[in-house]
């Protein structure tokens, strides 16, 4: 056993650290103990807010999807059916969404059936939608890119570029929606050419390529510029 210091008798003596300031903690607590509980009482109450909110959104998110379900397998196969909604299922359709603004769910559900609204011809109206929605996506979340790309895909099928325009910059101009930027920057493109501003198409699907040369973006805006150079642009 390797030797050390030897403790004396008088330090034996001596009482323990955490005993003697255990004592002095102790009465601390007692001269302070009406703010001790004050503090706690807020504490507790802050946590079960906090639970009781977490609580009520996840519930209301589930009777959301519970409700919307159904109504996007009736218009996919309405559409698939034929080619179109029936007044019927748009108006329950469009109740749920208004029902439901506020949560997340109604946003998805708008994007998934995107494609249905655009194959039955209801692009405008679903772009109303979107924008009756009280949710709002955080800017550094992937749900906003999403948003902002159907949303410009809806107001080019209905044939609103300029609004098309508007969706795509604000993606642009978030850094953390990077991974949508060629997409957006291509669509912006396409929005510039249905204005029949050739122009300008030309130079966005230019900025394409150079700054999404391997992106599926990038190819697709080859193609748009070697039709533009066919009509002499």
């Amino acid at each position: 056993m390797a030797s050390g210091k030897k403790i004396t008798k008088e330090e034996l003596k001596t009482p323990d650290f955490f005993v003697s300031h255990g004592h002095q903690m102790a009465e601390f607590i007692l001269r302070f103990q009406n703010i001790f509980i004050a503090i706690g009482g807020v504490v507790l109450v802050g946590g079960l807010a906090w639970i009781g909110i977490s609580y009520w959104q996840s519930h209301h998110e589930n009777a959301a999807t519970t409700a919307l379900y159904p109504l996007e397998k009736k218009i996919q196969t309405e559409v698939e059916k034929d080619k179109k909604v029936s007044d019927s299922t748009l108006n329950e359709y469009q109740k749920m969404i208004s029902e439901n603004s506020s949560a997340k769910s109604s946003m998805v559900s708008l994007v998934t059936t995107t494609p249905q609204f655009i194959k039955a011809g209801k692009a405008g109206q679903a772009l109303e939608w979107f924008g009756k929605l009280s949710f709002q996506s955080s800017s550094n979340e992937v749900d906003y890119g999403l948003e902002r790309m159907t949303e410009g895909l809806l107001a080019l099928e209905s044939g609103q570029p300029d609004k098309a325009i508007g969706f795509y910059s604000q993606i642009l101009a978030q850094e953390s929606q990077k991974s949508f930027h060629g997409d957006a920057l291509l669509k912006m493109g396409v929005a510039y050419q249905m204005k029949n501003d050739l122009s300008k198409a030309r130079e966005t699907y230019e900025k394409v390529r150079r700054e999404h040369p391997r992106s599926q973006a990038g190819e697709m805006a080859f193609e748009y510029l070697l039709y533009l150079a066919q009509k002499g642009v």
